[in-house]
């Protein structure tokens, strides 16, 4: 199982949200360095999500610190894989993303415009993966500030006739609070999205879940505040997803 650690940026500084809501941030300084860290610890992908084009804000003087991350990441560490995401809802922002990044991540287009999920999805195979962020079992849009009605189970056969095959499956409720998993709401999501390989972010807060995502059968998982907060070693995460 891949252990994959965040770095989500806004405003051009490296923060964790609670319950992906404005306001909420904290804020842990330079991006770079928390990269630096975890590719020392053994990290062979990072995930980066640019907090600001989700949340639509204009700011002119640090919009480009994601992509230029991504770069300067590529460039010192060529095996590092990196997976980028944030806003990205347009195909010419998807290209240009995966001329940088190995993987892009994407959400609201991709649950509103088969059509065009289908046409990023076959312009760059294997590369897009679809966020699934889920509040009270419903699938949520516009960087988690818009409600469904549409579970992760419906969302998923729309994903899989796009040809898409891997999915990011954030469950909004326990995001950033550290709170800790359980063994059913793995095993549900899992099965829900089981034509998919699932990457599980939201709520891990111990090496013990870790173990739990493993156990139920995630792809991969995706570290923020318990890396943040010291709460969870990387190397040791990494030990046990390997088994």
């Amino acid at each position: 199982m891949m252990v994959i650690p965040a770095i989500d940026i806004l405003r051009g500084e490296a923060v964790q949200l609670v319950g992906g809501r404005q306001g909420t941030e904290r804020k842990f300084g330079e991006p770079m360095a928390w990269v630096s860290r975890f590719v020392s610890d053994g990290a062979k992908r990072i995930h980066v999500i640019d907090l600001g084009s989700a949340f639509g804000i204009p700011d002119t003087s640090t919009n480009e610190v994601p992509l230029k991350l991504v770069d300067d990441v590529k460039f010192r560490w060529r095996d590092a894989r990196v997976q980028l995401g944030g806003g990205l809802r347009t195909t010419e922002a998807v290209d240009r993303a995966l001329r940088s990044a190995d993987y892009t991540i994407v959400g609201t287009r991709a649950m509103t415009d088969q059509a065009w999920l289908e046409e990023v999805s076959s312009s760059h195979p294997g590369r897009v993966i679809v966020a699934v962020d889920v509040r009270e079992g419903k699938v949520l849009t516009h960087a988690w500030t818009r409600g469904s009605d549409l579970t992760a189970k419906e969302f998923a056969k729309r994903i899989s006739a796009a040809g898409v095959r891997s999915v990011l499956y954030t469950n909004v409720d326990i995001e950033g609070r550290l709170t800790g998993i359980t063994p059913d709401i793995v095993k549900e999501a899992v099965e829900g999205l089981r034509t998919l390989d699932l990457i599980w972010a939201g709520g891990i807060a111990s090496i013990r879940d870790i173990g739990i995502l493993r156990d139920e059968g995630a792809c991969g998982c995706v570290l923020g505040s318990c890396l943040y907060f010291g709460k969870v070693d990387l190397k040791e995460a990494l030990r046990v997803a390997g088994g």
